[in-house]
């Protein structure tokens, strides 16, 4: 049995099945908690092609891609500025563009125009609609004739469960390398990004029940801007106060159940001055 997914941004049979699937009447919820919803569809003979819809996935879609868009805008227009002031060159300019552009992975959605001194930018909306068209939506392909469109989607989503925990042990927990030399210290490396793996998980679902579609990684960046302040207060006490939580913080705070009391973490005498 084969069932892949196919890039239906990219793939031309991806877009064909995704046609079909809303000629067909593809339901698409706004609820975060509803069921995928399937359609399949024939878009090249002796192949099936199921267009499933995931309305978490939508709503983590549009998200990732916002959050790129601003970030970019943010440093395009700090560019602009410095371009004016210090008269950069064309060439210089499109440089940074380019670098801009990559990094946020949004060149795709913004096109721009640089002269020496002058840069001007725009979000092309044709390119813009086209992808928010694909927000929740993956393509199923599968050769197997006898297998229900539930079990095709119920396999797939086996696959996608375990890639996603490779790619968390890869990329979050950092699995890799392993610079031990001693069995036990490898077993004891493994064991601790397993647990890492583990509170991740958890991590991830008491996110999902209050009901936020923002990533680990991305919710652990967040909580970095949440820091603890040391001071001396009247040259009597040293006092470790943490900062005011924003918004955002707050709101991840409140789905892990964490409860700030206090701004003031700790209160000790100073240190006498020798």
């Amino acid at each position: 049995m084969v069932v892949p997914g196919l890039r239906s941004r990219q793939q031309a049979e991806g877009e064909l099945a995704l046609d079909l699937a809303q000629l067909s009447g593809l339901p698409r919820p706004r609820d975060l908690k509803a069921e995928w919803q399937w359609r399949e569809v024939e878009a090249i003979a002796g192949l099936r092609h199921l267009v499933v819809y995931s309305a978490f996935k939508a709503r983590h879609d549009f998200e990732v891609r916002a959050r790129r868009l601003r970030r970019a805008l943010d440093d395009l227009r700090r560019l602009q500025a410095q371009a004016q002031r210090e008269k950069l060159g064309a060439r210089r300019i499109i440089e940074r563009v380019t670098k801009i552009l990559s990094q946020h992975k949004s060149a795709r959605y913004l096109a721009y125009e640089a002269a020496p001194g002058l840069l001007s930018f725009r979000l092309d909306r044709d390119q813009y609609r086209q992808q928010r068209r694909h927000d929740g939506v993956f393509v199923l392909e599968t050769n197997h004739p006898d297998l229900s469109a539930d079990e095709v989607v119920q396999s797939y989503r086996q696959l996608m469960e375990v890639e996603r925990a490779f790619r968390l042990l890869k990329s979050l927990v950092k699995v890799r390398p392993v610079y031990h030399h001693r069995d036990r210290r490898v077993e004891t490396h493994i064991f601790i990004c397993f647990l890492s793996y583990l509170l991740a998980k958890v991590l991830e679902q008491r996110l999902r029940a209050a009901g936020l579609s923002i990533s680990v990684a991305h919710a652990l960046e967040t909580l970095k801007r949440l820091q603890a302040v040391e001071h001396t207060w009247e040259n009597h006490a040293l006092v470790v106060q943490a900062t005011r939580p924003q918004a955002d913080v707050e709101r991840i705070l409140d789905a892990l159940g964490i409860r700030l009391p206090s701004s003031v973490i700790r209160v000790t005498n100073a240190p006498k001055a020798a």
